[in-house]
């Protein structure tokens, strides 16, 4: 298994190296083949020429394969110069020559690549400027230390060394800024191996126009018409570049470039002009190219925006039609400029229908403006709830949303709606649920304070009859003590009133549960519930504590309910210390301040504590440890504190034992 696996990996290898010097051999062909083609007005005899296709090969194959290729580079150059001067050059200038072109591009094509990030493909105008910068920069410094070496070695003469070097130097210029583009324009599109050419006849038939005119202007340029003065209507060639790089882009901005420096080398192999000519003919062709390309550069990358603007409109269409909340915007004067179906849906009205009227037409209730306008609300939200109109005028509870952009300048307020009815009603019967669990919760504590609560009836009951029987004989007296009589018949209706109080207090317990908040003193409820639970008490033996810090602040709640609450949590102590046998039980109510305004109300005892499997789900419903429990007072207890804005929390007592509390807001006017 190890041997096949390394004689696949050398056999992978040794394809790879066969790969790799096929394509050298393929580049140097073409390189020579090239560097022959354009070897037109050479300076001195050597590959100095108005332009120089083969370095632009050089340089695209540079850019893709970065310095792997530079030996592949510097011995195409040294072959092409051997194969094409037409005098004879040492060897040592022809080494040196082939060693600064090859390290010079190689150079420069790598800091494209790594210091610029240069995208290849060339999707973006900043690529090809960076390359177009490449080609100015790399071809001068190479373009020195080139006509340096053959000025040495004697070919170039020193006096002649600044004209030979601009030569050089604009010839490669042009044709890296001519022929890389088309290479990397080219690659990048067989890359994407589509399937049809994208272009239909009527298409096709104006490219076959765009190049018709385009080798007029040529023939205009170098015909009879131009005659000996091709400068005069040089002019003529930018009509028909600039009409194909606005049509197609870059694509075709490189193949009209490629096409109009072909018939360019082609006329000035036919024209016989000076080596003054051949300057100003560079000159001439590298603006034309730069023109083109970059003109080309800039329509294709706007394609591409709109084409990619396009394309997020279509996916932010798609969400706001499958977003079930109604979208809309609207301007400074709340007009309705856009809507998603959604918003036709909750109203019922067309989206035509819709644009241009105000919003209030259909959005109602108080802060309204506050909210349109995107102002903070009074709970420091940006939205709320509100009142939704439909076209056959009924209404229904919408929960709005805004946030701010700006279109052309121009600020507008996107408005999020949703129909609430559903969870309204939802809230509603999970209220009315709550009710009444918290309603059959106090009949089950009801019952179980009928015993301890019928033998505290029962004491002021003795009593008044025991009074009124002692009034009657009083009364059977010849002699009537009125003083007696007096103090008798109070004593029986004080009795009285306590069984009264007693009896009314289970009555309110046993309330409907519908909330009537009111403001309250702390203390007021503490002793209520004390005395509600002192029966049980005093019964079982349980020493009870009351710890009422002084200037609390009145609280504004539904007094039965937080009874409830406290009078479930003693009962809880009552039985978790009865339950466990503890020596000494005593229950302990504190109420203090605790944070800004907020009073902290606990309940305290001594038993053994919660169990550490239970105290993870102490609040979940019918969670319990009693036998007979229904395991819903600590759950509907909690319900209750947080409707009020507390939350009610279980802590261990460090001596043993557990505590119960929650802090509610004060009344910030007491």
């Amino acid at each position: 298994m190890l041997g096949e696996r390394v004689t696949e990996i050398v056999f992978d290898a040794a394809s790879l190296t066969v790969q790799r010097a096929a394509g050298a051999v393929l580049f140097a062909a073409a390189y020579v083949g090239l560097d022959w083609m354009s070897f037109i007005h050479p300076l001195h005899g050597i590959a100095i020429t108005p332009w120089s296709p083969a370095d632009g090969l050089s340089f695209a194959v540079l850019l893709l394969g970065g310095y792997r290729w530079v030996l592949a580079v510097f011995l195409a150059t040294l072959v092409s110069s051997l194969l094409i001067s037409a005098v004879p050059v040492p060897v040592g200038a022809l080494l040196l020559g082939s060693t600064i072109i090859s390290a010079g591009y190689g150079t420069g094509g790598e800091l494209v690549r790594r210091l610029w990030q240069f995208d290849v493909r060339l999707v973006r105008s900043s690529d090809l400027i960076l390359l177009l910068a490449a080609a100015v920069m790399a071809p001068a410094l190479v373009a020195v230390g080139f006509v340096a070496v053959y000025a040495a070695a004697g070919i170039v003469p020193w006096s002649r060394f600044g004209e030979t070097t601009s030569q050089f130097w604009l010839g490669d210029a042009i044709g890296i800024a001519v022929l890389t583009p088309f290479l990397l324009v080219v690659r990048a599109w067989l890359q994407t191996r589509p399937i049809r050419i994208p272009y239909d006849g009527l298409m096709l038939g104006e490219i076959f126009v765009q190049f018709a005119s385009l080798t007029l202007a040529l023939f205009v340029v170098f015909g009879p018409i131009g005659g000996h003065e091709p400068f005069k209507f040089f002019y003529m060639l930018f009509l028909p570049l600039i009409w194909i790089a606005a049509r197609h882009g870059l694509p075709g901005a490189v193949w009209a470039v490629l096409t109009t420096q072909g018939g360019l080398i082609l006329a000035l192999r036919l024209h016989d002009s000076s080596v003054g000519d051949v300057r100003s003919f560079q000159l001439l062709m590298y603006a034309l190219a730069i023109t083109t390309l970059l003109l080309g550069a800039m329509v294709s990358e706007r394609r591409r925006a709109l084409s990619a603007l396009r394309e997020s409109e279509k996916r932010l269409a798609s969400i706001l039609d499958a977003v079930p909340d109604g979208v809309m915007t609207i301007d400074i004067a709340e007009r309705i400029q856009s809507v998603n179906p959604a918003v036709e849906r909750l109203f019922g009205v067309a989206e035509d229908r819709l644009l241009g009227r105000s919003v209030r037409e259909f959005i109602s209730g108080p802060g309204v403006g506050h909210m349109l306008a995107g102002a903070t609300a009074p709970g420091g939200e940006l939205g709320g709830e509100l009142i939704g109109r439909r076209s056959d005028e009924s209404t229904f509870p919408i929960e709005l949303n805004t946030g701010s952009q700006h279109i052309d300048e121009q600020p507008q307020r996107i408005l999020v709606l949703r129909d609430v009815t559903l969870r309204q009603q939802a809230e509603a019967r999970a209220q009315a649920h709550r009710v009444e669990l918290a309603r059959v919760s106090r009949v089950s504590v009801a019952g179980q304070m009928a015993a301890a609560l019928a033998h505290e009836v029962n004491q002021p009951l003795t009593a008044v009859i025991a009074y009124a029987r002692g009034c009657l004989r009083l009364l059977r007296q010849q002699t009537v003590q009125l003083p007696l009589l007096r103090e008798g018949l109070d004593e029986a209706v004080h009795q009285a009133e306590r069984a009264g109080v007693i009896i009314n207090r289970l009555r309110e317990f046993l309330y409907d549960g519908i909330s009537h908040r009111s403001s309250v003193e702390v203390s007021e409820i503490v002793c209520a519930v004390l005395d509600l639970a002192r029966p049980e008490l005093v019964q079982n033996g349980i020493d009870s504590r009351l710890l009422i810090a002084p200037g609390l602040p009145r609280l504004v709640v539904d007094r039965i309910q937080i009874e409830q609450v406290l009078l479930n949590l003693v009962r809880n102590a009552i039985e978790a210390m009865l339950g466990a046998h503890t020596t000494q039980p005593r229950v302990t109510i504190a109420a203090d301040v605790s944070g800004l305004n907020r009073v902290r109300i606990a309940v305290s005892d001594v038993g053994p504590g919660v169990a550490d499997d239970i105290a993870s789900r102490l609040f979940q419903p019918f969670t319990t440890t009693k036998p007979q429990g229904m395991g819903l007072g600590l759950s509907i207890s909690r319900s209750i504190v947080q409707a009020h804005g507390g939350e009610l929390e279980m802590t261990r007592n460090p001596t043993g034992g557990t505590t119960f509390s929650f802090a509610l807001p004060g009344h910030a006017g007491s």
